[in-house]
């Protein structure tokens, strides 16, 4: 049941049977509920949970440094040390992918460093545009490498539209956070550059067209 269902007055009846010495689960048991309902009831009134601060563990040593620790989980075999977390996970995540070849590995600091570049680039371009690396390398082919403006396209940007979500083409970082900034706007955009022509010709600098 959705925690909003459950009534306020069975919120504080669990509580109250909690804090009278029952356990979650009898506590839930009370009023119908499971012992998910009662914990979530707890942690709302700020109640720490006896369950897990009478729960210990005692002393092993650490599969990697061989330091003795003592750890806070039943299955917990590396400390908690930067570098042997960095090395459990990168172990954990290469012997996945030998143990299922062609299947997703679990995501964490360990897996993506066994990827190369471009497939995060890949991983990128389908998470957040939907396109693969096949139809952006064809759009780089098309515009010859280089922004509407003329500039060379050393930075890559894939141009979008925010509300359908479809690409429109690759732009330099100025002219993809100008667009942003001029909300996607023809009529804001014919206007920005009818006043710079009006001042730049006013000054005698015109901009030379690197479109050209």
């Amino acid at each position: 049941m959705a925690w909003k269902l459950v009534p306020e007055f069975d919120r504080q009846r669990m509580v109250e049977a909690y804090l009278s010495g029952l356990s979650a689960e009898k506590a839930a048991a009370l009023v119908g509920r499971d012992h998910k309902t009662c914990i979530r009831a707890l942690k709302r009134a700020g109640i720490p949970l006896r369950e897990f601060q009478e729960r210990s563990f005692d002393s092993r040593n650490c599969r990697f440094c061989n330091k003795e620790f003592v750890p806070t989980a039943g299955g917990q075999r590396i400390c908690q040390a930067p570098e042997c977390k960095r090395r459990g996970a990168t172990k954990r995540n290469a012997d996945y992918v030998a143990r299922h070849p062609g299947r997703k590995a679990e995501k964490g600091a360990g897996y993506y460093r066994l990827l190369s570049p471009r497939e995060k680039w890949r991983r990128w371009l389908l998470a957040g545009y939907g396109i693969g690396l096949g139809y952006f390398d064809a759009m780089v082919l098309a515009q010859g490498g280089r922004c509407v403006c003329g500039e060379e396209l050393r930075s890559l940007h894939v141009d979008h539209d925010h509300k359908t979500g479809r690409v429109r083409g690759l732009l330099c970082r100025a002219c993809n956070l100008a667009a942003g900034y001029l909300k996607d706007c023809p009529g804001r955009a014919r206007r920005l550059a009818a006043y710079l022509e009006e001042q730049s010709s006013m000054n005698g600098d015109l901009c030379a067209d690197t479109t050209n």
